[in-house]
C-alpha cells in the first residue's frame, strides 16, 4: 500500500486517503495482536481473524517485513511511534 502511495505521489497524483490508512490499520493491527501476544517478545507467524494466534513461533520474515513497515509509515507521517517501533524491532533482531 505504501508503495502504491509513494508511486503515485511520484506522478504527482493524490493518493486515496485509504492507502495511508489502511496501512496504518495493519501496522496496529500487527503491534495489538501478533507483537508478543504470549508476554515473550517477537511477532507470531500468525494470527486468525479475530487477532488470536494461530501458530505462535517467532520467524524472521515477518519482523522484517514489520520493521520495513515502521520505517516506511515514519517517513510517509514522521510520526515518532513507527521510529520507536522500528528501533524496538531492530533490537529484538540483533539479540536474537
Amino acid at each position: 500500500m505504501l508503495h502504491i502511495h509513494a508511486a503515485l505521489e511520484a506522478r504527482c497524483e493524490q493518493p486515496p486517503a485509504w492507502l495511508l490508512e489502511d496501512a496504518k490499520g495493519l501496522f496496529n493491527a500487527t503491534v495489538r495482536d501478533a507483537w508478543a501476544p504470549d508476554g515473550a517478545d517477537g511477532i507470531v507467524y500468525t494470527v486468525d481473524w479475530e487477532g488470536k494466534p494461530v501458530v505462535r513461533e517467532r520467524v524472521r520474515w515477518p519482523i522484517v517485513e514489520a520493521m520495513g513497515t515502521a520505517y516506511a509509515l515514519y517517513t510517509v507521517t514522521g510520526d515518532r511511534q513507527y521510529e520507536t517501533w522500528y528501533q524496538t524491532w531492530w533490537d529484538y533482531c540483533i539479540k536474537y
